[in-house]
């Protein structure tokens, strides 16, 4: 996730998303994606 994809995180919560699933292998930008809304986070190459 880069920062757009935070971004869209913010902007899927802000215009009422169920439910915002964020994937990557980097662990701290889950954290970020997390902090800034995201549901869930996964990461594939922990959880298959």
């Amino acid at each position: 996730m880069g920062g757009t994809d935070i971004e869209r995180c913010v902007h899927s919560k802000a215009v009422g998303a169920g439910k915002v699933i964020a994937t990557d292998i980097n662990d701290f930008r889950l954290n970020i994606a997390k902090k800034m809304g995201a549901d869930y986070t996964i990461n594939p190459e922990i959880e298959s």
